[in-house]
């Protein structure tokens, strides 16, 4: 989560105001209660018309506020989420490019394009859904109970029960769901593995009638990514009645306690409309809440997945002390280019023979050099090594002279176009 802390820090200004404004929404969306209320009791029961027009007023005013607040809180909540997934998308493609061939292939092509996408859309909408959704939750909550205390301090123990209760409910169902919600990113990351190769390997896959089998083996990857988010529905699927069932029981109990207390002229009937509308308010909060909560422990995951790309650094590096690439282009541009293998050996990473062993040949300018051999005999390596995709074992590639290790990779790959025989980039 390094990576969201320090992007915190970084633009704390912007959440600093999604969160002023949130909390004034907050204050808006519990102040209709208590002024339903001063309208019951001061209003409607004293016959008084000039205070149910006045405090009407003050609704419409407090709905206007609540409404702009709300808007402006999303529209910067929005900016920052957005923000920070176009962040991570560049980082990611920045520290990509750096790395080398073997440390791209350890990740998988499949699981850097889930980090990409999947991964960063999950990250953004646990940020919209934290301060929509979430956050608001506890601070309803808090502000309820302490509106309903200073109404009844009796009353406020139902929803303060309730509210109690059903956090430890949703506490509860998020443990036993976490080790499902953790597999997800993974089994996500299978399935796109077998939906790429079966795009690339197209035409094999017709050629020798082996449709049949790759659908069968891409149906049964989708089914186990689909019974593990059946199994996490199924848990979080006892929330949303139990919640009901909770409010039914709270309207019921302040009904039914109010009542006792109104007779006894200890409590006013519009303070029991107020206790009801925090409680159902509250309640309310907590079932959205719940509802996104499934998505944090997900989130979390693929944070940390975007993270250990980020970590990777790159296996081949500029030396220390080398000067600015204007000098080395400088040396380069001041005769016409020539290149020289001089003993060069290479070996893959986890291979056991060298696929590259005492090659030696010089290339002058003006020249065309061809390198003609058997499929996997290091046609493409020389072309790798070269651009440093990989480093040498032992050996030198000289640059009119300069050690290819000795210029900055930058100024070095500018010396060079490079046309794969894969098409990645030319149609």
């Amino acid at each position: 989560m390094k990576i969201l802390r320090t992007y915190i820090k970084e633009n704390i200004g912007i959440l600093s105001l999604g969160a002023i404004f949130l909390t004034l929404n907050t204050f808006a969306t519990l102040a209709i209660p208590f002024q339903i209320s001063n309208i019951i009791n001061l209003g409607i029961m004293k016959k008084d018309i000039d205070m149910v027009y006045s405090t009407s007023i003050k609704m419409v005013i407090i709905l206007i506020v609540g409404t702009a607040t709300g808007i402006i809180a999303n529209h910067f909540v929005a900016l920052f989420a957005t923000n920070f997934t176009k962040k991570n998308r560049k980082l990611l493609i920045r520290n990509l490019e750096s790395l080398t061939v073997d440390q791209v292939n350890d990740f998988g092509v499949a699981s850097l394009v889930t980090r990409m996408g999947n991964d960063n859309n999950n990250a953004q909408r646990l940020i919209v859904a934290f301060f929509q959704m979430i956050l608001p939750s506890p601070i309803m909550a808090v502000i309820s109970i302490f509106m309903t205390i200073k109404l009844s301090p009796t009353l406020a123990l139902i929803p303060l029960f309730t509210i109690l209760v059903f956090a430890f409910a949703i506490v509860l169902t998020l443990f036993k769901s976490l080790p499902y919600i953790l597999k997800v990113q993974k089994k996500l990351d299978r399935m796109t593995l077998v939906l790429r190769e079966r795009f690339i390997g197209a035409k094999i896959i017709r050629a020798f009638d082996n449709s049949k089998k790759e659908r069968d083996k891409f149906n049964d990857v989708a089914q186990e990514y689909t019974d593990n988010y059946i199994i996490i529905n199924k848990k979080f699927a006892l929330l949303s009645p139990m919640a009901f069932a909770l409010m039914s029981i709270v309207i019921t109990l302040i009904i039914f306690f109010g009542a006792m207390k109104v007779l006894n002229n200890t409590l006013e009937i519009g303070s029991i409309t107020a206790i009801v509308e925090y409680s159902l308010t509250t309640i309310a909060a907590l079932i959205m809440s719940s509802m996104v909560l499934v998505q944090m422990p997900k989130a979390v995951v693929s944070i940390e997945r975007i993270e250990e790309v980020l970590n990777v650094t790159s296996e081949i590096k500029d030396k220390e002390e080398l000067k600015d690439n204007s000098y080395y282009e400088d040396i380069l541009k001041q005769n016409p280019i020539s290149l020289t293998f001089d003993n060069v050996c290479f070996r893959y990473k986890g291979a056991e023979k060298q696929i590259l062993k005492n090659i030696s040949f010089s290339v002058k300018a003006g020249e065309r050099f061809a390198i003609v051999g058997a499929t996997g005999s290091g046609k493409s390596t020389i072309a790798k090594v070269l651009l440093r995709l990989n480093d040498i074992e032992s050996g030198r590639i000289l640059i009119n002279g300069v050690n290819a290790l000795d210029l900055p990779l930058n100024c070095l790959r500018n010396q060079i176009s490079y046309t794969p025989q894969k098409a990645y980039i030319f149609s």
